[in-house]
């Protein structure tokens, strides 16, 4: 009994461990509409925070990444705080979930990087301060969703160089949360093409949209053709035996 029980209970870790390697597979938190701003309450005058947040614990507030430079050492660092706290308030609020523990950071990038900082995993936080470098934090949720924050530092404060989310057509809603990514006036569900505005439909299933396609219906069977033509002259001579009979021809 007692190795029944002891089965069934690793059972149920292996089942667990597979959720949530299955939820770690969600897709990137981009944020857009980062701000920049300062908190009063810490002294901070120059932040730079995501509208996107995570939770503590599952009955905790709701916490927003920043950046901020410390006016004593001088350091770039990675804070997070309340909504409240920041000068203007967050304009809204994305949750990623509860935060994953010990994973998060900020790393100084250099001058010039292009990237969007998703391949960042260092775990300081805090980085030397450096006029036009650009750094990137980072915060990862218990779930795999991730946070990100990219900011260049331009003689002493933030400059938003922050990471977007693609929005096909451009309307303002990230393709994410868009129901018609390509706004072509057809809902994604049923649009063969989501991100193309030209094409909704592939009647002959080739992957070429029926405006592009040359041939964009699936020709008749031959056979099928052969059908009809003796449906149609049967029916023909069944017409003309009777027409026949009644005198009529």
């Amino acid at each position: 009994m007692f190795g029944n029980r002891t089965f069934l209970s690793a059972l149920a870790v292996l089942a667990m461990a597979l959720g949530s390697r299955s939820a770690g597979a969600q897709t990137l938190a981009d944020c857009p509409n980062q701000q920049v701003g300062s908190i009063p309450a810490l002294g901070k005058v120059s932040v730079f925070y995501s509208q996107c947040s995570s939770k503590e614990s599952p009955t905790s507030g709701d916490y927003h990444w920043a950046l901020v430079i410390n006016s004593g050492t001088g350091d770039v660092e990675l804070t997070r705080q309340l909504a409240a706290e920041f000068v203007p308030a967050p304009a809204s609020s994305t949750p990623i979930g509860v935060l994953s523990p010990l994973k998060y950071g900020l790393r100084n990038v250099g001058n010039g990087y292009t990237g969007n900082c998703s391949e960042v995993t260092a775990t300081a936080t805090s980085a030397a301060q450096a006029d036009l470098d650009t750094y990137c934090g980072w915060a990862e949720s218990a779930s795999g969703q991730k946070i990100l924050l990219k900011t260049t530092l331009t003689k002493g404060s933030f400059t938003d160089s922050s990471i977007k989310t693609t929005d096909t057509d451009g309307d303002g809603e990230p393709d994410g949360s868009d129901t018609d990514d390509d706004g072509d006036g057809v809902p994604d569900t049923d649009d063969k093409f989501p991100l193309d505005p030209n094409e909704s439909e592939d009647s002959d299933g080739d992957g070429i949209g029926n405006n592009a396609d040359p041939t964009p219906y699936p020709p008749i069977p031959v056979m099928s053709l052969w059908a009809l033509l003796l449906t149609v002259g049967g029916l023909v001579a069944t017409a003309l035996r009777a027409a026949r009979r009644l005198g009529s021809v």
